[in-house]
């Protein structure tokens, strides 16, 4: 049995078959147009991401290099700048623990299950409740 059979058996099953059809048929758009969303965001989420990251690494170093030679008179400048060094990566571990929260909080394709969650309740609600198996009689 090829697609082509299996579709038509499915469009003359009824009403239900033909339901089940055109709600897959809009899910799968509804789909196609969520992952159209999340590649447009992600690309443009890189190319912030990039941008951002080649200007926080030069103003660091600005300002590590500021920093260096304002203290650069002081007996103790390399505990200052072992100081500043571990402020840098302290802010840079918070950076990549916000990231990673907002990672794990984000939801692809949310609206596309919401909607396959609700028509999975409909078809429930439409198809007629199964009949439980009666049992073998005991020899």
């Amino acid at each position: 049995m090829n697609l082509k059979t299996s579709f038509r058996l499915l469009t003359r099953a009824g009403p239900i078959a033909r339901a089940v059809l055109d709600g897959l048929g809009h899910r799968g758009e509804l789909a196609l147009l969520e992952l159209t969303a999340v590649r447009d965001r992600a690309l443009a989420m890189a190319a912030l991401g990039v941008g951002a990251t080649i200007l926080v690494l030069l103003a660091g170093m600005a300002a590590t290099f500021a920093f260096a030679a304002a203290v650069w008179h002081l007996p103790n400048r390399g505990l200052l700048l072992v100081i500043l060094t571990g402020v840098e990566l302290l802010g840079a571990a918070l950076c990549l623990a916000l990231a990673s929260r907002s990672l794990r909080d984000w939801q692809p394709f949310a609206a596309t299950l919401r909607q396959l969650e609700e028509d999975k309740t409909c078809l429930r609600d439409l198809l007629p409740p199964e009949k439980p198996e009666p049992e073998a009689p005991r020899p």
